[in-house]
């Protein structure tokens, strides 16, 4: 999270670069979104979704039609249905049945851990060590209150 210098490669067996994914911190990553000026952004945090998903995702659909120009009605039918479908529960049974490209493999484990896991039952302020927490939020504080982070916890 704090390394200037982080990036993502997938190895291949014949050098080839393509996938080279440049992160930088994630300070750096927020605020080249943040203060972009070449296209229009909408930022979405994960407890905006849990906190009302309805509302959230018309946000979001009404953002992708104004940036695309279109001028649709929001069809309430399929927009509830889309909702009902791409809840957790159902993501995570289907992943249980079907197999999910995303999730990851961990060696420690040796087998794929599944990538709908815990859901929003997942409480990193209950396992991340004190100590850790307290350094992040030093180090990215003015991000943080930004976000309103550091007035939930």
């Amino acid at each position: 999270m704090i390394d200037e210098e982080c990036s993502l490669l997938e190895k291949s067996f014949d050098n080839d670069f393509s996938n080279f994914t440049y992160l930088n911190s994630w300070s750096n990553h927020y605020k080249s979104w943040k203060d972009n000026l070449n296209f229009d952004t909408l930022f979405i945090k994960y407890e905006d979704i849990e906190k009302n998903k309805e509302d959230t995702f018309k946000k979001i659909i009404l953002f992708v039609e104004r940036i695309s120009k279109k001028n649709t009605q929001l069809d309430e039918k399929k927009f509830i249905n889309a909702i009902r479908s791409t809840n957790f529960s159902n993501l995570k049974n289907k992943e249980l049945n079907e197999g999910f490209e995303e999730s990851i493999y961990s060696r420690k484990l040796g087998k794929k851990i599944n990538f709908f896991n815990l859901g929003f039952s997942n409480r990193w302020q209950k396992i991340l060590p004190h100590d850790i927490k307290a350094r992040m939020n030093k180090i990215f504080k003015k991000n943080l209150e930004e976000l309103g982070y550091l007035n939930d916890q």
